[in-house]
Protein backbone atom coordinates (compact mmCIF):
# COMPACT_ATOMS: atom_id res chain seq x y z
CA UNK A 1 0.00 0.00 0.00
CA UNK A 2 0.78 3.77 -0.68
CA UNK A 3 -0.41 6.18 1.24
CA UNK A 4 0.30 9.60 2.46
CA UNK A 5 -0.83 12.33 4.95
CA UNK A 6 -0.39 16.07 4.77
CA UNK A 7 2.00 16.27 2.48
CA UNK A 8 3.43 20.09 1.84
CA UNK A 9 6.51 21.21 -0.15
CA UNK A 10 7.48 24.40 -0.62
CA UNK A 11 10.10 26.17 -3.17
CA UNK A 12 9.81 29.90 -2.25
CA UNK A 13 6.72 31.42 -0.33
CA UNK A 14 4.98 31.92 -3.00
CA UNK A 15 5.25 28.63 -5.13
CA UNK A 16 3.98 26.07 -2.40
CA UNK A 17 2.13 23.05 -2.55
CA UNK A 18 -0.84 21.17 -0.14
CA UNK A 19 -1.14 18.11 -1.50
CA UNK A 20 -4.21 15.87 -1.18
CA UNK A 21 -3.57 12.72 0.82
CA UNK A 22 -3.24 9.25 -1.59
CA UNK A 23 -4.28 5.84 -1.38
CA UNK A 24 -3.52 3.33 -4.05
CA UNK A 25 -3.39 -0.57 -2.94
CA UNK A 26 -0.15 -2.90 -4.42
CA UNK A 27 -1.89 -3.81 -7.37
CA UNK A 28 -3.86 -0.63 -7.79
CA UNK A 29 -3.52 2.35 -10.79
CA UNK A 30 -3.45 5.83 -9.42
CA UNK A 31 -3.87 8.54 -11.86
CA UNK A 32 -2.44 11.94 -10.66
CA UNK A 33 -3.53 15.24 -13.01
CA UNK A 34 -3.52 18.68 -13.05
CA UNK A 35 -2.77 22.21 -15.06
CA UNK A 36 0.79 23.24 -15.53
CA UNK A 37 2.15 24.37 -12.25
CA UNK A 38 -0.16 22.59 -10.13
CA UNK A 39 2.34 20.71 -8.52
CA UNK A 40 2.28 17.23 -10.39
CA UNK A 41 6.26 16.99 -11.35
CA UNK A 42 7.17 17.95 -7.77
CA UNK A 43 4.86 15.36 -6.29
CA UNK A 44 6.12 12.57 -8.24
CA UNK A 45 9.40 13.15 -7.42
CA UNK A 46 8.48 13.07 -3.26
CA UNK A 47 6.63 9.84 -4.00
CA UNK A 48 10.00 9.02 -5.76
CA UNK A 49 12.33 9.80 -2.77
CA UNK A 50 13.95 12.09 -4.94
CA UNK A 51 12.87 15.01 -2.91
CA UNK A 52 11.91 15.58 1.03
CA UNK A 53 8.19 17.16 1.73
CA UNK A 54 8.76 20.19 4.08
CA UNK A 55 5.76 18.28 6.32
CA UNK A 56 3.62 15.44 5.67
CA UNK A 57 4.58 11.29 5.68
CA UNK A 58 4.78 8.97 2.97
CA UNK A 59 4.78 5.30 3.22
CA UNK A 60 5.43 2.69 1.14
CA UNK A 61 4.05 -0.78 2.95
CA UNK A 62 5.31 -0.79 6.05
CA UNK A 63 7.95 1.54 5.59
CA UNK A 64 8.37 5.44 6.39
CA UNK A 65 10.36 6.28 3.24
CA UNK A 66 10.91 10.15 3.92
CA UNK A 67 12.59 8.90 7.21
CA UNK A 68 15.10 7.72 5.03
CA UNK A 69 18.51 9.18 4.28
CA UNK A 70 21.26 9.02 2.23
CA UNK A 71 22.98 5.35 1.02
CA UNK A 72 19.95 4.06 3.17
CA UNK A 73 17.41 5.49 0.90
CA UNK A 74 19.20 5.20 -2.11
CA UNK A 75 19.21 1.26 -1.32
CA UNK A 76 16.00 1.15 -0.81
CA UNK A 77 14.75 3.20 -3.60
CA UNK A 78 16.80 0.92 -5.94
CA UNK A 79 14.54 -2.09 -4.72
CA UNK A 80 11.47 -0.73 -4.43
CA UNK A 81 10.92 2.02 -6.57
CA UNK A 82 10.96 2.67 -10.53
CA UNK A 83 10.56 5.85 -11.82
CA UNK A 84 9.52 6.08 -15.59
CA UNK A 85 10.37 9.74 -16.53
CA UNK A 86 9.19 11.54 -19.57
CA UNK A 87 12.63 11.99 -20.75
CA UNK A 88 14.21 8.74 -20.85
CA UNK A 89 17.58 9.03 -20.02
CA UNK A 90 18.94 5.73 -21.84
CA UNK A 91 23.04 5.31 -22.34
CA UNK A 92 23.29 6.10 -25.71
CA UNK A 93 26.79 4.13 -25.95
CA UNK A 94 25.64 1.02 -24.56
CA UNK A 95 22.25 -1.50 -26.03
CA UNK A 96 18.91 -1.78 -24.67
CA UNK A 97 19.96 -4.82 -22.73
CA UNK A 98 22.93 -3.19 -21.22
CA UNK A 99 20.82 -0.37 -20.01
CA UNK A 100 18.53 -3.08 -18.32
CA UNK A 101 21.33 -4.70 -16.86
CA UNK A 102 22.57 -1.81 -15.29
CA UNK A 103 19.23 -0.46 -13.68
CA UNK A 104 19.43 -4.07 -12.14
CA UNK A 105 22.97 -3.89 -11.20
CA UNK A 106 22.44 -0.90 -9.66
CA UNK A 107 19.74 -1.64 -7.86
CA UNK A 108 20.24 -5.48 -6.98
CA UNK A 109 24.03 -5.78 -7.45
CA UNK A 110 23.08 -8.75 -10.02
CA UNK A 111 22.90 -8.88 -13.27
CA UNK A 112 20.43 -11.88 -14.67
CA UNK A 113 20.21 -11.63 -18.84
CA UNK A 114 17.63 -14.35 -18.81
CA UNK A 115 15.28 -12.02 -17.03
CA UNK A 116 15.56 -9.44 -18.77
CA UNK A 117 15.32 -11.69 -21.89
CA UNK A 118 12.00 -12.58 -20.64
CA UNK A 119 10.42 -9.30 -19.61
CA UNK A 120 11.37 -7.49 -23.62
CA UNK A 121 9.83 -10.67 -24.78
CA UNK A 122 6.33 -9.83 -22.37
CA UNK A 123 6.74 -6.03 -24.11
CA UNK A 124 6.88 -7.44 -27.16
CA UNK A 125 10.53 -5.99 -27.62
CA UNK A 126 12.75 -9.39 -27.69
CA UNK A 127 14.52 -8.35 -30.46
CA UNK A 128 15.51 -4.66 -29.92
CA UNK A 129 17.47 -6.04 -27.09
CA UNK A 130 21.06 -5.54 -29.07
CA UNK A 131 20.11 -2.43 -30.53
CA UNK A 132 21.07 0.99 -29.07
CA UNK A 133 18.13 3.43 -28.14
CA UNK A 134 18.45 5.52 -31.11
CA UNK A 135 17.85 2.62 -32.98
CA UNK A 136 14.76 1.94 -31.79
CA UNK A 137 11.06 3.38 -32.87
CA UNK A 138 9.22 5.76 -30.15
CA UNK A 139 6.85 3.09 -29.06
CA UNK A 140 10.07 0.76 -28.65
CA UNK A 141 12.18 3.28 -26.84
CA UNK A 142 8.51 3.69 -24.48
CA UNK A 143 8.52 -0.16 -24.22
CA UNK A 144 12.04 -0.65 -23.25
CA UNK A 145 12.00 2.41 -20.71
CA UNK A 146 9.27 0.05 -19.10
CA UNK A 147 11.90 -3.02 -19.23
CA UNK A 148 14.16 -1.17 -16.86
CA UNK A 149 11.11 0.05 -14.82
CA UNK A 150 10.11 -3.13 -13.72
CA UNK A 151 13.25 -4.71 -13.75
CA UNK A 152 13.92 -5.16 -10.17
CA UNK A 153 9.91 -6.00 -9.26
CA UNK A 154 9.74 -3.08 -7.67
CA UNK A 155 6.70 -1.89 -5.42
CA UNK A 156 6.24 1.02 -6.68
CA UNK A 157 5.93 2.28 -10.10
CA UNK A 158 5.96 6.08 -11.37
CA UNK A 159 5.17 6.87 -14.84
CA UNK A 160 5.88 10.67 -15.65
CA UNK A 161 3.55 11.59 -18.43
CA UNK A 162 4.08 7.94 -20.55
CA UNK A 163 1.65 8.71 -23.20
CA UNK A 164 1.78 12.28 -23.91
CA UNK A 165 4.09 11.86 -27.11
CA UNK A 166 2.12 8.50 -28.30
CA UNK A 167 -0.68 8.47 -30.92
CA UNK A 168 -4.05 7.06 -29.80
CA UNK A 169 -3.26 3.09 -30.58
CA UNK A 170 0.42 3.10 -28.99
CA UNK A 171 -1.58 5.41 -26.06
CA UNK A 172 -3.40 2.58 -25.55
CA UNK A 173 -0.88 -0.20 -25.79
CA UNK A 174 1.41 1.85 -23.11
CA UNK A 175 -1.18 1.89 -20.70
CA UNK A 176 -2.46 -1.31 -20.73
CA UNK A 177 1.20 -2.09 -20.82
CA UNK A 178 1.81 -0.57 -17.19
CA UNK A 179 -1.54 -1.25 -15.68
CA UNK A 180 -0.77 -5.28 -16.58
CA UNK A 181 2.72 -5.06 -15.50
CA UNK A 182 1.76 -3.36 -11.95
CA UNK A 183 -0.88 -6.52 -11.12
CA UNK A 184 1.67 -9.04 -12.57
CA UNK A 185 4.25 -7.48 -10.33
CA UNK A 186 1.71 -6.51 -7.37
CA UNK A 187 2.74 -3.47 -7.02
CA UNK A 188 1.21 0.39 -6.66
CA UNK A 189 1.05 2.18 -10.30
CA UNK A 190 0.98 5.88 -9.72
CA UNK A 191 0.76 7.76 -13.44
CA UNK A 192 1.51 11.45 -13.59
CA UNK A 193 -0.40 12.63 -16.68
CA UNK A 194 -2.44 15.86 -18.33
CA UNK A 195 -3.70 13.06 -21.01
CA UNK A 196 -7.35 13.19 -20.97
CA UNK A 197 -7.02 9.83 -22.59
CA UNK A 198 -6.12 8.19 -19.51
CA UNK A 199 -7.82 10.53 -17.33
CA UNK A 200 -11.20 8.43 -19.02
CA UNK A 201 -9.86 5.48 -18.49
CA UNK A 202 -8.87 6.17 -14.86
CA UNK A 203 -11.12 4.80 -11.61
CA UNK A 204 -8.66 6.45 -9.61
CA UNK A 205 -7.99 9.81 -10.08
CA UNK A 206 -6.69 12.92 -8.48
CA UNK A 207 -6.77 16.50 -9.91
CA UNK A 208 -4.40 18.81 -8.48
CA UNK A 209 -5.60 22.72 -8.26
Amino acid sequence: MLSTHQLKFQYTPEVKFDFPDIQCALGDTLVISGESGSGKTTLLHILGGLIKPNQGSLRLNNTDIHLLEGAQLDKYRGKNISIIFQKMHFISSISVMENILLAQWLGTGLKDANAVNELLAKLNIADQGKKHINQLSQGQQQRAAIARALINRPSLILADEPTSSLDNKNAMIVEELLKESAKSLNAALVIVTHDMRMKKHSQNLIELV
